[in-house]
């Protein structure tokens, strides 16, 4: 990343495009940590594991250059030719390709471990079905529904449109997956580290979705180079710690 950040100009090595906590339990897992405890009652991140995930993204901004914008504009200006690499998601992968058809050819590749040795793998995030109804027939109905959406047939359909991997190994063996995952290589890594995910945690209480912008917005001075991964750690365990049900 030093490398790329040396041509100078507007290049930077690398850039972090993040709009929630993705990358943020990403690089806890892959540093060897967890999220939060088993009871669900506290955070589990403020930890050796928690604060090398914070270092690694402090060292990551340090060589490449990558400034602190949001996922959408990171994006962006990864297809202007400027930016070495991108860490994001596999959602942006389809809108991504097309915006650098035809300038450039880009590759994909694992989410690195940040320690090998006990790398726990990316979370692995996706919807849920809940069944509201109260009458019988509509709960057959609608249960019927979700066992077709959720199996093999259904989750093909999932591949074709939308170019995830799907919930259900089954799937694979679906023609049309195989073809999809064949024709479309830069989807391999996707399919590689399956195996290892790890949940998306979801904090739980009322007040999961402001919890969510506390990791956001603290992970963010790391970028904005404004407060040391020591400081961050800290601050992150604590607002989230008097967020969570007491």
């Amino acid at each position: 990343m030093a490398k790329i950040k040396a041509l100078g100009g507007n290049t930077v090595g690398g850039i972090y495009a993040d709009y929630d906590d993705w990358l943020f339990q990403g690089l806890v897992y892959v540093s060897g940590g967890k999220i939060i405890s088993d009871d669900r009652k506290d955070v589990a991140f403020d930890t050796p594991e928690g604060l090398r995930a914070l270092k690694a993204l402090d060292q990551f901004v340090k060589a490449s250059g990558a400034p602190n914008v949001e996922a959408d504009q990171a994006l962006q200006q990864f297809a202007t030719g400027t930016v070495g690499m991108v860490f994001s998601d596999a959602g942006y992968l389809q809108t991504l390709a097309e915006q650098v058809k035809g300038k450039f050819e880009i590759g994909t590749q694992v989410f690195p471990a940040i320690d090998p040795a006990t790398s726990r793998g990316l979370p692995i995030g996706g919807c849920a079905a809940s069944v509201l109804a109260t009458d019988a027939e509509k709960q057959k109905a609608a249960l019927e529904y979700v066992e077709f959406a959720s199996g093999p047939e259904g989750q093909s359909f999932v591949v074709q449109y939308e170019g995830f991997p799907p919930v259900t190994t089954k799937a694979f063996e679906v023609v049309s997956v195989k073809e999809f995952f064949a024709t479309n290589p830069l989807r391999k890594p996707d399919v590689d580290q399956m195996q290892h995910g790890q949940p998306w945690i979801a904090f739980p209480g009322e007040h999961s979705a402001e919890i969510t912008r506390v990791i956001r917005d603290n992970v963010s001075r790391v970028v904005q180079q404004t407060a040391t991964p020591e400081e961050v750690l800290a601050d992150l365990a604590s607002q989230v710690r008097a967020l969570l049900p007491q």
